[in-house]
């Protein structure tokens, strides 16, 4: 997201990235003329995390909670937003993207492979863990590759 972020300031967008849960200052220290807010407060949600699930459900009642704010801040200083980059993992930000009037589109933050291999475990068509040592791990639309 970081690269991105800084390929659509070089055709001279002004970007801000809004994370969570993550060392300000290094994305900072990376980020030069990109516009960093952080969301993260723990004392205003639930830090729930024994599951993923729990994650996943905390993580969007941050982002119902912050990402209004963060919107109107921006527009408050004279910047108003009006497209949200999410990350594919959280598609419910197109939600919250409609209900602040902004267009939005997911940015797949993994490679396609990641993508083919989630969605054959999701129909069943590839079991993991992967039987046998070295077994060879050979499905549609990924490359020939042996299992780890």
């Amino acid at each position: 997201m970081l690269q991105f972020s800084k390929r659509l300031i070089s055709k001279g967008l002004k970007v801000t990235l809004v994370t969570a849960f993550i060392n300000v200052e290094t994305v900072q220290a990376r980020g030069g003329e990109i516009g960093i807010e952080t969301i993260s407060d723990i004392t205003e949600v639930d830090r729930d995390v024994r599951s993923v699930d729990a994650f996943l459900k905390g993580f969007h009642q941050l982002v119902s909670l912050k990402l209004p704010q963060v919107v109107e801040k921006q527009k408050n200083m004279g910047n108003p937003v009006r497209y949200l980059v999410f990350d594919s993992i959280a598609p419910w930000a197109l939600d919250f993207a409609k209900q602040l009037g902004l267009a939005a589109a997911p940015f797949f933050t993994q490679s396609c492979a990641v993508n083919v291999i989630f969605y054959n475990v999701h129909r069943g068509l590839l079991r993991i863990p992967v039987e046998g040592s070295g077994a060879p791990c050979v499905h549609g639309g990924v490359a020939s590759a042996r299992a780890i």
